[in-house]
Formats: C-alpha cells, structure tokens, sequence
C-alpha cells in the first residue's frame, strides 16, 4: 500500500471523517459499527485516534454545537481532508508542490528588474 509507505494520514483520516458524517446525520447504529471495523485505536495514528475519541464522545453526548467536541462536525474538514489528498498525489507520483510553470513564470518575472520586482527604496 503505497500511502502506507508515505505514512500518509490520509486513509484514516478519511475514515474518521465518514464516521463523523454518520454521527451527524444520527445514524449512532451505523456509525457504531464503522467504528469497529475501522476505527481501531492500535492502527490509527495518535491524532487521528485522539480525534476518533473525541468523535465518540460527540456520539455518546449528540452534536449540539456548543460542546467541545462538535468542532469535528465542521465542513471545512472535508476541504483539509481533499487538501491532504492533493499533497499525497504529488508526493506518489514524485511531481513538485510548485507547478514547474510557476517557478518559470516567478523566475522571468524576477529576472526583468520591474518596478513591481524591486524593494522599495527608502
């Protein structure tokens, strides 16, 4: 398994945030079970297991927004969790995080001396 060898927290991650999606939606019997079969704390990372903790607290107290734990229902996981994947992409297929474009374009934009290049002069 090739995100094994990266040690990408991709995989659990992404299995953490579809038992979170089964809390929040009140599915408490299925999200149990996902839980058991994917979710066991020897195989996790430590953050991902502390975080799948605190998603079974948020499972045992419900998903009222003002407990602690209900900031694991926040959408803008799932934008980290495709962030990650974006990263661990690049990484598999050996590609650079900058588009070779980009440092082209940065360099020849630099090497032309422009006003909008140059720090200001004091």
């Amino acid at each position: 398994h090739r995100l094994a060898k990266l040690r990408s927290p991709l995989e659990p991650q992404l299995r953490l945030q579809h038992f979170l999606a089964l809390v929040a939606a009140g599915a408490a019997v299925e999200a149990v079970e996902y839980a058991r079969r994917h979710l066991q704390p020897a195989g996790l990372p430590e953050a991902v297991a502390e975080e799948a903790r605190r998603g079974m607290a948020l499972l045992a107290l419900g998903t009222r927004t003002s407990l602690p734990h209900a900031s694991l229902l926040d959408p803008g996981r799932w934008r980290r969790a495709a962030d990650r994947f974006g990263r661990d992409f690049l990484r598999l297929a050996g590609a650079p995080p900058t588009p070779p474009l980009v440092v082209a374009l940065a360099a020849g934009v630099a090497a032309l001396k422009t006003p909008f290049c140059s720090l200001p002069e004091h």
